[in-house]
């Protein structure tokens, strides 16, 4: 629980002519591999909502990439999605980066919900 990461990517390995993969584990059950690679998705999956939940109240640099969807990534790759009401906050948020503060994760996306710092 300690450990500084994140998230993984997971996969089984790809037991293909020439790989170590293919000699290295060709003793593994196939359904062995599988299981262990969703063990390590589901806990993967687990562990980046923990952590994703632990920003809630951060202030984060935000790099505006999609803007009709008004979504962007924080100076530390967290994905967020802002929320505007004025026509002009939302054209500067869309011409630079710009601080926000965390107020939610979406539960389903565990996607930083952020509101914008000194737009007005």
């Amino acid at each position: 629980k300690n450990w500084p990461w994140t998230k993984m990517h997971v996969f089984p390995y790809s037991p293909r002519k020439y790989t170590y993969s293919k000699h290295a584990y060709s003793a593994w059950p196939r359904e062995k591999v599988l299981k262990r690679a969703q063990f390590f998705r589901l806990l993967s999956e687990s562990r980046y909502k923990e952590q994703a939940l632990k920003q809630v109240g951060t202030i984060k640099s935000v790099l505006p990439l999609k803007y009709k969807e008004q979504r962007g990534l924080s100076q530390d790759y967290w994905p967020v999605r802002w929320h505007t009401t004025s026509r002009s906050t939302e054209k500067k948020l869309l011409t630079q980066e710009f601080l926000a503060q965390v107020i939610a994760v979406d539960q389903k996306t565990s996607i930083l919900e952020v509101k914008a710092l000194n737009s007005n």
